[in-house]
């Protein structure tokens, strides 16, 4: 999971409320769904997967069935996959989200970037009981995350493929990984990379490893 830096919501968003609309019947969803895309680089803000106008829907961290007065909140919203499998369709509309940090740990919440911890098999693990019941609401260990995630990693060169011969891992050296893992979070680059937080940890892990 990577940090979400919301910033101010949109002016037609403020318009929509201080007209008294309610978000299932907004004129223009669209274009709050561009604007999510935009803030998050294109990036399912649960899976890190990357997503587009065609493959994701607005997602309400705290659903509207709980808090209504929510429901046009930008600080609320964040764009997610559509798969049910994983993400935002599998966490559904669980009671105890309106407990907050105590049982979910948002995209919004800066520590989601350290207290999720990607292996280099694909598997993600939480650092606490927060980070691990929001691994299961999510479904975050689902078996296609874990293989897009390896084969991210794989891709990237910081974990031998699988299936190639001994002595020939192509690997990346420490030092590049060094290099990448500055690289692969780096906002300014528009786009970023599909688990890109993931693919940060790893190459950090392969940096770890010492010598050049």
């Amino acid at each position: 999971m990577r940090h979400i830096q919301k910033g101010p919501p949109p002016g037609q968003l403020v318009q929509w409320r201080q007209e008294g609309l309610v978000f299932d019947f907004l004129p223009d969803r669209r274009l709050l769904r561009e604007k999510l895309l935009a803030e998050q680089h294109r990036l399912c803000a649960y899976t890190m997967r990357r997503i587009g106008s065609d493959n994701s829907h607005i997602e309400h961290i705290v659903p509207q069935s709980q808090d209504p007065e929510r429901a046009l909140d930008w600080n609320n919203m964040v764009a997610c996959d559509e798969s049910s499998h994983y993400g935002a369709h599998y966490k559904k509309d669980e009671r105890v989200f309106l407990s907050g940090e105590a049982n979910f740990l948002s995209p919004l919440n800066p520590s989601c970037e350290s207290r999720l911890q990607y292996h280099r098999d694909g598997q993600v693990a939480g650092t606490d009981d927060v980070a691990d019941k929001t691994i299961r609401r999510l479904n975050l260990n689902h078996t296609d995350l874990q293989t897009d995630r390896r084969v991210a990693f794989e891709t990237a060169g910081l974990v031998p493929k699988r299936g190639s011969r001994p002595g020939k891992p192509l690997m990346k050296t420490p030092l590049e990984a060094r290099r990448f893992a500055q690289k692969v979070i780096d906002p300014n680059q528009g786009e970023l990379p599909p688990f890109c937080q993931a693919l940060f940890q790893v190459a950090g892990q392969r940096a770890a490893q010492g010598g050049v």
